[in-house]
């Protein structure tokens, strides 16, 4: 496992909340909203804004295994603020933070819970402005290496006496908290999350972009029953997840497929780090039904729940095992589901 995570909000329908269900992405009491990205430099079309009473968890069905993990967003602070914890690190236990990046007035600083406060980027964000913001971090009680960039350029590169809270006997990275406690009052956009181990995707990324292509035809199979439209395709290619139950395709037969064709990546993109599918599915009647998600030769299993549960993003980070995307190999994907 290299690339954990990677969101752009563009799937979402504008003005909408954040599903605030399943363990992969979810709201924990506020109401983040999708909204149009403001001001000159935006990193795509649409962004979540994060009020103040806002916060939203990301917790990986399949998390990092090494100490190390790298971090980038669209970061946009609307107004002056005093304090807001942007980053937040925690294992398993959600209410126990083991160390946060803060930002205090143009500032940001490395807060370990419990512990030392770490200056390292002094006045150097300025409101309504944007900024890509990337955190590599090896997650240690004892020392440990930061290092921070802005917009590409290191602005910090040290080792600290410790980078989390004394006493985490394991510090593996499980969950990650966005825009936690505090004053918020912020966008972001284009986040990315991966740790240093296979042999791509395992360092700074640089400043990307989350792009959302929507299946737009036909693909080689078709098996599950179309409810709400005449194409399977068109039933499953609404803007957000979890958005209804009015459009969705059905099955319960072991071995039916359903594949779509999708729009093609816009041509300004020629870097492709990595291609995921996203789905919201439940099992029906009593349960126990597994569902693969299939990105062209690939595919990964995923144990259905009884309710949508919005957990399922499945990343490839290759076309086919080995060799790395290209435009032309995004173009021609097929992705969709089948049934195990």
């Amino acid at each position: 496992m290299a690339l954990l995570w990677m969101e752009g909000f563009d799937q979402y329908d504008l003005g909408i909340s954040l599903i605030p269900s399943g363990k992969y992405f979810y709201r924990a009491g506020g109401y983040p909203i999708i909204v149009a990205s403001p001001g000159v430099g935006a990193f795509s079309s649409q962004c979540m804004w994060c009020d103040d009473d806002d916060d939203v968890f990301a917790a990986f069905p399949a998390p990092a295994t090494t100490h190390t993990i790298i971090f980038g967003c669209g970061y946009y602070q609307m107004y002056t603020v005093t304090t807001c914890s942007l980053l937040s690190f925690y294992g398993d236990d959600i209410s126990t933070r083991w160390a946060y990046l803060e930002h205090f007035d143009g500032t940001l600083k490395w807060v370990v819970q419990g512990g030392a406060t770490h200056i390292i980027a002094n006045n150097l964000i300025v409101q309504s402005t944007w900024y890509y913001l990337e955190v590599k971090v090896t997650l240690s009680t004892g020392p440990a290496n930061l290092e921070l960039r802005i917009d590409g350029n290191t602005v910090f590169n040290d080792v600290l006496p410790s980078t989390v809270a004394a006493g985490v006997a394991d510090p593996i990275v499980k969950t990650i908290r966005l825009a936690d406690t505090d004053t918020r009052n912020m966008y972001l956009d284009d986040i990315y999350v991966c740790d240093d181990s296979g042999a791509i995707n395992n360092d700074f990324l640089g400043k990307v972009s989350v792009v959302v292509l929507k299946p737009n035809n036909t693909g080689s199979f078709s098996d599950f029953t179309p409810v709400g439209a005449a194409n399977n395709w068109d039933c499953v290619n609404n803007a957000g997840r979890n958005a209804s139950e009015t459009t969705y395709v059905t099955s319960t037969t072991p071995g039916h497929k359903d594949l779509y064709a999708f729009e093609d990546l816009p041509s300004q993109y020629t870097d492709v780090k990595a291609v995921s599918i996203n789905g919201s599915a439940k099992a029906v009647g009593d349960g126990g039904q597994t569902l693969k998600y299939v990105i062209g030769s690939q595919s990964s299993s995923r144990n259905l729940p009884l309710v949508y549960d919005d957990t399922l993003q499945v990343i490839k980070e290759t076309s086919d095992g080995t060799n790395a995307w290209t435009p032309a190999a995004v173009n021609s994907v097929e992705a969709g589901f089948e049934v195990e």
